[in-house]
């Protein structure tokens, strides 16, 4: 376990829930089709945390590892133009590098939406904070704890 998956665990025992973090080979899980392969699941119930700006505001779009998110949806719901963040902007704000943000325990607060297909699952898998970690949990929980929005978000 490195700095950054330890960020992540502290910030969920924080929350007062306790997580059971898997470690896999290096980058083994950075798409969401490799976690998948790796934890012989479905696609679907892989959750990714898309991070965008929106407007000047970073926000995570948890979102089903089958689906793309339509940001055309997102703008509409927050009024405001939505926009990818770049990789360095990702870990100069979130605190986490592309294939490893969490869907919780940022540096900074962020409005959070969720993908409503999350829902089809008891258990989905987040990252842990590296490409090579995942966290199984229940949609509800993750819905909890970071206090998302849920709504359909897919293309």
């Amino acid at each position: 376990m490195n700095q950054y998956n330890e960020k992540v665990v502290k910030a969920f025992e924080k929350a007062g829930i306790k997580i059971k973090l898997l470690l896999f080979e290096p980058n083994s899980t950075k798409t969401s089709q490799d976690a998948a392969m790796k934890l012989n699941c479905n696609v679907a119930q892989i959750c990714k945390s898309i991070a965008v700006m929106s407007g000047d505001s970073p926000m995570i779009i948890l979102t089903s590892g089958k689906n793309r998110v339509d940001f055309k949806k997102i703008k509409a719901f927050t009024g405001k133009n939505v926009r990818l963040m770049k990789p360095a902007e990702v870990k100069d704000v979130l605190g986490f590098e592309i294939g490893g943000v969490p869907p919780f325990g940022h540096d900074v607060s962020v409005l959070t939406l969720m993908d409503a297909d999350l829902f089809e699952y008891d258990i989905i898998y987040a990252a842990g904070g590296t490409a090579d970690s995942i966290i199984p949990i229940s949609p509800k929980l993750l819905r909890e704890i970071t206090k998302a929005h849920v709504m359909d978000v897919k293309k």
